[in-house]
């Protein structure tokens, strides 16, 4: 699993990143305090250190860091691994679903979307020239049998954790 290395390493780079910077803090306060005890001892007035200077040193010794650049590149990259693309939606292969699903016996029709089969064409009678199915922005939606079928089998399904990968074997939602 190599994006778990990538995560460690990042938790790791992260880590020191925020070590050294705490060290960094730490040293820029005690050079402070240093300064305000000298300022009170008019005899050392001369040793004063440049804080803002040493901080301005420090923040560079920090950023030209290897490992802070890493952190960086880290920090900028959205996702530590390329992303898997998407399938291509088919309305042919809708079509050649839904087909088969209505091949299915009218038992194992019932069984699956909870009602007949004449019962879900006259459904699909009264709904299908609703405008909610005609959306013209973004991606086209899968048809409205195929809307129906997955709704209705969905609503038949008993909401456990199970359901949605059964939705997603049945329906290839993936």
């Amino acid at each position: 699993m190599p994006w778990i290395m990538h995560t460690t390493e990042y938790k790791n780079l992260q880590e020191n990143h925020n070590k050294n910077l705490e060290k960094a803090k730490k040293l820029v306060e005690t050079l402070q305090a240093i300064n305000e005890l000298n300022s009170l001892n008019i005899s050392t007035k001369n040793i004063q250190v440049d804080t803002k200077r040493l901080e301005h040193i420090l923040n560079i010794a920090i950023t030209e860091n290897s490992d802070n650049k890493r952190l960086e590149e880290l920090e900028s990259t959205r996702y530590m691994l390329p992303r898997a693309s998407y399938r291509r939606r088919s309305i042919a292969g809708d079509v050649a679903f839904e087909e088969e699903f209505f091949e299915k016996s009218e038992i194992e029709f019932r069984r699956s979307v909870r009602m007949s089969k004449t019962c879900f064409l006259a459904l699909y009678e009264e709904i299908k020239d609703d405008k909610i199915f005609d959306v013209k922005a973004g991606p086209a939606q899968r048809s409205i049998k195929f809307q129906m079928l997955a709704a209705l089998t969905r609503f038949g399904l008993y909401g456990n954790g199970v359901t949605n990968k059964v939705l997603v074997i049945i329906f290839i939602l993936a």
